[in-house]
């Protein structure tokens, strides 16, 4: 912050943040810096999600730092292309190839605060086939929550119809919050496919006091 010393008479100033005063002889003037930084988060789509056709992404912006508290600038890249500055867009995703893709936004103030938010989405345009009357079913066992990341590629690697895990860990606490992120992985790897849904039993223990999923 500076303050500037001066002598005038009988005047009313308004500086970078706004006021001074003052009748008489002496005038103090505030100058105050803004370095606050915006906030701005992806509100649509999110981490993640699967997309297709004309999506529009939209994000939430916020600055609260000083009387030059407004976002002034928007930059959105796709895949590190720019493809937008305004505070939407409507994505024409038939223009990208299906699979996973980048999407960044960067807002700064009046003041040069900058934030951003980066996200990972799928793209998939593909049209599924039509369903069979066979299924794969795999059953495995899952230690402490998958700390072990080699369970995914078994997954990935035989593409199940439906897979059962029993896992030693927390997949069914906070409202099943880690078992939804997997869930939400595997529907990303395998965008061109039927989507999987995530359920697990509530409650039940083994002797050991271990979870079953």
């Amino acid at each position: 912050m500076k303050f500037l010393q001066t002598t005038v008479n009988k005047v009313i100033f308004y500086g970078i943040i706004g006021v001074v005063l003052i009748s008489s002889a002496t005038l103090l003037v505030y100058f105050g810096i803004d370095r606050t930084p915006p906030t701005v988060e992806f509100s649509s789509p999110l981490s993640l999600d699967i997309v297709s056709g004309t999506y529009n992404i939209e994000y939430l912006m916020a600055d609260t730092g000083g009387y030059i508290a407004k976002i002034k600038i928007i930059e959105l890249y796709i895949d590190e292309t720019l493809v937008s500055n305004d505070a939407n867009y409507a994505w024409d995703t038939s223009e990208y190839d299906d699979g996973y893709h980048t999407l960044y936004v960067k807002v700064a103030d009046g003041a040069g605060n900058i934030a951003n938010d980066t996200i990972i989405v799928t793209v998939d345009n593909f049209l599924d086939s039509a369903p069979t009357d066979m299924f794969k079913i795999l059953n495995y066992n899952v230690f402490e929550s998958g700390v072990n990341p080699e369970w995914k590629d078994v997954v990935k690697a035989e593409n199940p119809d439906i897979a059962v895990f029993v896992e030693t860990g927390d997949w069914d606490n906070n409202a099943d919050k880690q078992l939804n992120e997997y869930v939400k992985e595997f529907n990303g790897y395998f965008y061109n496919e039927a989507p999987y849904d995530g359920y697990t039993t509530q409650g039940i223990k083994w002797k050991d006091r271990k979870s079953v999923v």
